[in-house]
């Protein structure tokens, strides 16, 4: 891309090229790429499944470092002192050439993308944000707008079978990278939660499935959907070996899992690898190393 097109979102340069374009997204490296950069080689990834896999500690010391500094090929291969500078660099790029531009206003966009780098993987709402920085809710929708295109953050609807309900729902946010999140936003002593749903959402999206949340009673943190069929849901849950988290957890994907008719659902974990009959549903418990090795 030239300097002249560089702070160019998709959707302008795809108006301005009229048909003559191709569009390849590509995300930061997946965790296999983040592994081979690594210089680690696997043997077959489906024995990856299994709890005894003898390479667990290295792939869990690997996971723990995407999660703190995130896998752009730039910053994986730099020394540890250098990571956050690169890092800090490419969120200001972002910000300051992909969506300041576009906006009368820049101090608002510093301090909405602080704001949603702060709460990653919480339930927003364009009224929640408008009242907590002083910003129109028509502000909020259209700022959200341009943090997507220019691929810094992303939101997941509610799903609901009615697009209009799925519209005014509440709405979860991710961001592209858990390093541009850990020098973009204010850092919780039990942030790794969060970033690990992050890195859920990111390896869905990266894999090209339509994603979104489910509330009833309980939440359930990832509902994939293929065309029109709910094929598969998700909970991330770093600690189940606290009981009310591993419980509440449970519930909420035995109730998804009623809603939606289907016999089985995934929690990934930090380190948890079980399967479980529970209600007549079978639950599978799979550390987030191996979940995110997985085929198709």
């Amino acid at each position: 891309m030239t300097s002249s097109n560089a702070s160019l979102l998709t959707s302008e340069l795809s108006r301005l090229l009229s048909g003559r374009d191709v569009h390849f997204i590509v995300f930061p490296f997946d965790f296999q790429e983040f592994l081979k950069a690594k210089g680690m080689v696997l043997d077959d990834v489906e024995d990856i499944y299994q709890s005894y896999y003898p390479k667990r500690g290295a792939l869990r010391h690997h996971l723990m470092d995407l999660l703190e500094n995130g896998s752009f090929p730039e910053t994986v291969f730099l020394d540890e002192g250098l990571k956050d500078t690169i890092l800090e660099r490419y969120y200001k790029n972002m910000i300051y050439r992909d969506v300041v531009p576009r906006v009368r206003n820049p101090d608002e966009i510093e301090e909405l993308a602080y704001y949603l780098a702060t709460n990653i993987s919480n339930q927003i709402t364009y009224n929640s944000i408008s009242k907590s920085l002083d910003l129109s809710p028509t502000s909020v929708k259209r700022y959200l707008d341009l943090f997507e295109k220019a691929y810094l953050f992303f939101t997941v609807n509610k799903f609901s079978f009615s697009v209009k309900k799925q519209v005014k729902s509440p709405k979860k946010v991710y961001c592209i990278d858990p390093g541009i999140r850990n020098v973009s936003g204010f850092k919780f002593s039990k942030d790794a939660g969060r970033i690990a749903e992050n890195l859920v959402f990111l390896d869905l999206r990266r894999r090209g499935k339509d994603v979104y949340y489910w509330k009833g009673k309980q939440e359930v943190d990832f509902v994939v959907r293929e065309k029109n069929e709910v094929e598969l849901l998700i909970q991330s849950s770093w600690d189940v070996g606290d009981e009310n988290t591993r419980q509440r957890e449970i519930d909420g994907l035995i109730e998804g899992l009623e809603e939606f008719g289907l016999e089985e659902g995934v929690i990934t974990t930090e380190n948890h690898h079980s399967e479980e009959e529970i209600s007549g549903k079978k639950i599978r418990f799979v550390p987030l190393w191996t979940w995110l090795l997985r085929k198709g």
